[in-house]
């Protein structure tokens, strides 16, 4: 709990200093949003960010690959196929 309580203060530090207000306690107010909204926006932005960097990792992306190749082959073996029956049928 203590490190969840750091982390918040060092990011309302940060906002803090992102909007020019350096150690005071003023709440300002940007487009009716406070400090402590824009900061958990910010920090659900980031969260969303990763989620997206985690899906395209190495090996989400071999398993995508994968299938890809999966559904070429078999469209192009499908197609293979129909040609031999076609050349098959006009002899």
């Amino acid at each position: 709990m203590v490190e969840l309580s750091d982390s918040v203060k060092h990011i309302r530090d940060n906002v803090h200093t992102i909007l020019g207000r350096n150690n005071d306690f003023i709440v300002k107010v940007i487009n009716g949003k406070t400090e402590e909204r824009l900061a958990s926006e910010l920090i659900g932005e980031m969260y969303v960010q990763m989620k997206v960097i985690n899906g395209q990792t190495t090996v989400a992306a071999s398993k995508k690959l994968k299938n890809l190749i999966k559904d070429y082959g078999s469209f192009l073996s499908l197609v293979l196929l129909l040609l031999t029956l076609i050349k098959l049928w006009s002899k």
